[in-house]
């Protein structure tokens, strides 16, 4: 994907921008907007850049310091890889090729999809889950989102194998230190995700010192939900310098509580008063897979292998990612009406 000569057109013009970034981010940013607006083709780029367009015109945008933030305190090689595969390989030559196959084939294909890894059991099945990664490649699947219990050279392997790809590693600090983030270094293609815990703060300052991005995130439940209404975690992230502040319901969180937490999180968006990028982990992700091909889906496959979906259910135990191809997991669950 990265000898593809669409993506190194791009990639060329985002170097450029970023040269100037730091002498002036505002006009870098309103460049950089202009530009995707100008080369964008599909129906989900253009309704991206032109909302970045009506936000831009809020000159008072705390994503004004976020952007000088990020471009100063993270390697460019690492913005530019991550971007190019989460923008390009994903959002763009992966969901036209997902977009061409749910044409023909009449079954939903998630532009991203969710991994548990447990390291306890991983060495098992190492080569399956390589295979479901290849796969979702084939399939036009470039970005996962993994929770990880803890490093392994196995899990470094893997990430390691799939360089197109862009992974996001949600990761509580109890299981990640300085030696895992020295480890993951070199692969500039995975971005962590830590938990808003205790000992988020050093983790965040170690992701700091060796410029890499990284995003904070809250599993919440019910009782969660009136101190994520009163912004706590978002000032919070944003004292850390996370890019992303995360929100991610618990599978007892009742439907009540997920919509007034996605109702709140994109309204502060919208408002652009943090410096911090507010996502909610389930619908901001179900709404791009919306633009991307009409329908939304989720898909995502436990530590032993197992398929659930983060929507509407599945039936426990009924299909295995390590003993069925994926693309008859898909048809099955997720087709068309």
């Amino acid at each position: 994907m990265a000898t593809n000569p669409s993506r190194i057109i791009v990639e060329t013009m985002v170097r450029q921008v970023l040269r100037h970034f730091q002498e002036d981010p505002e006009r870098s940013c309103r460049k950089l907007v202009d530009m995707g607006c100008a080369v964008s083709t599909s129906r989900f780029q253009k309704g991206f850049f032109h909302a970045l367009q009506q936000m831009q015109r809020n000159e008072q945008s705390a994503y004004y310091a976020l952007a000088r933030s990020v471009v100063q305190d993270v390697e460019h090689e690492r913005l530019i890889r991550l971007g190019m595969n989460v923008g390009y390989n994903s959002c763009t030559a992966g969901a036209k090729k997902i977009r061409s196959i749910e044409a023909a084939e009449g079954f939903n294909i998630p532009w991203a999809m969710y991994l548990d890894l447990d390291t306890n059991i991983f060495a098992e099945h190492a080569g399956q889950v390589d295979s479901l990664l290849s796969q979702g490649e084939e399939l036009g699947v470039y970005t996962w989102f993994v929770r990880l219990n803890a490093w392994s050279h196995e899990i470094e392997a893997l990430l390691a194998a799939h360089p197109d790809c862009a992974f996001v590693l949600f990761m509580e600090p109890g299981a990640v230190d300085e030696a895992v983030l020295d480890e993951a270094a070199p692969m500039e293609h995975v971005m962590f995700s830590i938990g808003a815990e205790e000992g988020a703060d050093k983790l965040c300052a170690a992701l700091r010192e060796r410029r890499m991005p990284y995003a904070l995130h809250k599993t919440y439940q019910d009782d969660d939900v009136p101190d994520i209404l009163n912004d706590n975690f978002f000032y919070d992230t944003q004292e850390l310098h996370g890019l992303f502040a995360v929100l991610v319901p618990h599978p007892s969180c009742s439907t009540d509580a997920q919509t007034a937490v996605c109702e709140h999180t994109r309204r502060r968006r919208s408002e652009q008063i943090f410096a911090t990028i507010p996502w909610d982990m389930v619908q901001d992700v179900l709404t791009i897979d919306t633009i991307i091909s009409d329908d939304s889906c989720s898909a995502g496959f436990r530590a032993d292998g197992s398929f659930f979906r983060l929507t509407n259910g599945s039936a426990p135990g009924r299909w295995n990612g390590f003993t069925t191809p994926l693309k008859d997991i898909l048809r099955s669950e997720l087709k068309k009406a």
